[in-house]
């Protein structure tokens, strides 16, 4: 849907279309786009800059991004941009909508299953413990800044 919402407008306004098929590298996996029309290539060259702005803030794989040093917090308030507040506001309604199934506190969980180093199965004990450090309950927000009340706890991009 959201291709076809990117290639319609471009391809109404009856120009000569223009490919553009890039992959590549961004917060952990492959984000691949596909543009055709007008302005194609402009179009992508701004979407590559956005995703790597947006990388450079959110990433969790940066030790110096804003989300990794909130989760390296040990449960104190980390100073946040606006723009970035609100995106984790976003992402715990969106938590609250789906009745967790999409959660940005997974950091733990997410580490007990070795998501990022090949895969492997927790034990009960581990799997409970990161059980018990996830969910966005977790996320408190305030003006100007958020923390995490278990120090356990970790957002996930």
């Amino acid at each position: 849907m959201h291709l076809l919402s990117l290639i319609l407008p471009m391809a109404l306004l009856g120009a000569p279309a223009a490919n553009l098929e890039r992959e590549v590298l961004c917060m952990g996996t492959r984000l691949g786009i596909h543009l055709k029309g007008p302005g194609a290539t402009e179009a992508g060259g701004r979407i590559l800059r956005e995703m790597d702005r947006i990388e450079r803030a959110c990433s969790t794989w940066d030790p110096g991004t804003p989300w990794s040093r909130l989760n390296g917090a040990n449960g104190a308030p980390v100073d946040l941009d606006a723009e970035w507040l609100e995106l984790l506001g976003r992402a715990q309604a969106w938590s609250r909508r789906t009745g967790g199934a999409f959660d940005p506190v997974m950091g733990r969980l997410m580490a007990a299953w070795g998501t990022r180093s090949g895969g492997r199965v927790p034990s009960p004990g581990e799997l409970e413990r990161a059980r018990r450090a996830s969910g966005s309950a977790l996320l408190v927000l305030e003006p100007g800044s958020a923390r995490l009340l278990d120090p356990e706890a970790a957002v996930e991009e």
